[in-house]
């Protein structure tokens, strides 16, 4: 009874393992058939390979500003996967202010001390790009949020270490909300050039 109730467990196993590599297999086919391509491919033929940027001076974290430009052309070169260039050479030009930059505790240990906080990044992008069609500069307007949660210690301040990683992390997560945005203007004109 018991080599019955085995046997028929490993045939059950079996078939599972058949349907799951038929699905497998079949969704992967399914993609590429139907010319799936990721956002980011169409948002980089939007930027192009050569990117010149420019990050304006947020005057209310005057003494982090070097932090937050760092922070966010790392961001920039780590999603999109592009190279920063100059002005002359690149193939389009992202001017980017810092609208807010703010850290809010958000939890408290039973002292009183802040144990969790929130970073929270508001930047304004301006992006220009030659359009070869019209044969001037196309300009775009994004604004974009980015967040990051961090722990710290109870009763310590924030270092310059921690405070660069979050304004990365956060950073990071704006120029992700950027990606999709920059893939919908380059999937609109690519539909308005064919029509």
């Amino acid at each position: 009874m018991l080599e019955k109730f085995n046997s028929s467990e490993r045939s059950q196993g079996r078939s599972f393992k058949n349907l799951f590599l038929f699905i497998t297999l079949f969704s992967i086919f399914l993609l590429q058939s139907c010319g799936y391509q990721p956002t980011t491919t169409f948002a980089k033929q939007e930027l192009g390979e050569r990117v010149f940027t420019s990050v304006e001076i947020y005057l209310e974290e005057a003494e982090n500003t070097v932090l937050i430009k760092d922070a966010l052309r790392e961001a920039l070169k780590s999603r999109l996967n592009v190279t920063l260039s100059d002005r002359d050479s690149s193939d389009s030009e992202l001017y980017i202010s810092i609208r807010g930059l703010n850290f809010k505790p958000l939890e408290y240990d039973i002292n009183g001390y802040v144990i969790l906080y929130r970073t929270e990044l508001n930047l304004g992008v301006r992006h220009l790009k030659y359009d070869e069609q019209y044969k001037r500069k196309r300009v775009s307007y994004y604004n974009l949020t980015g967040y990051y949660d961090f722990k710290i210690e109870p009763n310590v301040s924030i270092s310059d270490t921690v405070m660069f990683d979050a304004i990365k992390f956060s950073a990071q997560k704006a120029i992700d909300s950027l990606i999709p945005k920059l893939a919908l203007k380059n999937w609109k004109n690519q539909n308005n050039k064919n029509n």
